[in-house]
C-alpha cells in the first residue's frame, strides 16, 4: 500500500508511507526509511516546511481518522534529534510538534533530557521549557 503523504516541489522532496516504512525521494534520490532501523535524516527537510507539510498531513490524519503518531514517525526522530544534539533541527521540530499539536508524554519525556544539556542553546532549551509547561506537563 503505497501511498503519498508529503510533496514539497520546489525542494523535488516527496515522502510515500509503505506501512512499515517510508520512501523519500529528493531530487531524484530514492531512500527507504525503515522504521525499526531508523534514520531520520531524510525527513528533517519536512521541519523546514511546517507551513506546507503540516496541511497535508492534517488532511490525511483526518481523512483516514488516524494518529500522526501511527504513521510518521515523530517520536523516532525527536529522539534521534535530541540523541545527536541537533540544535537547528530540535528548534524546528518543536515548532512542528506545536503545530500538529502531537505533543504527548513520551515526546516531553525526550525533551525533558535537554533540560540541563549545555550542548542544547538557551534559546532551544527555553522553548522547549515554555512548550512542556504551557501544554500543562511539569518541566
Amino acid at each position: 500500500m503505497e501511498k503519498r503523504i508529503i510533496v514539497i516541489p520546489e525542494q523535488e522532496y516527496e515522502c510515500y508511507y509503505l506501512g512499515e516504512s517510508w520512501k523519500v525521494i529528493r531530487k531524484g534520490i530514492t531512500r527507504e526509511v525503515v522504521l525499526v532501523s531508523f534514520y531520520g535524516v531524510p525527513f528533517y527537510i519536512i521541519f523546514e516546511n511546517i507551513e506546507t507539510v503540516v496541511t497535508q498531513l492534517k488532511t490525511e490524519i483526518q481523512t483516514n481518522n488516524i494518529l500522526l503518531s501511527n504513521m510518521f514517525p515523530i517520536q523516532l526522530i525527536l529522539e534521534e534529534l535530541i540523541e545527536h544534539q541537533r540544535n537547528y533541527w530540535l528548534d524546528l521540530c518543536v515548532d512542528f510538534i506545536v503545530e500538529m499539536d502531537v505533543l504527548n508524554q513520551e515526546m516531553v519525556k525526550a525533551l525533558l533530557k535537554t533540560k540541563n544539556n549545555k550542548a542544547f542553546t538557551q534559546p532551544v532549551r527555553h522553548k522547549i521549557r515554555r512548550v512542556i509547561l504551557t501544554n500543562g506537563y511539569e518541566y
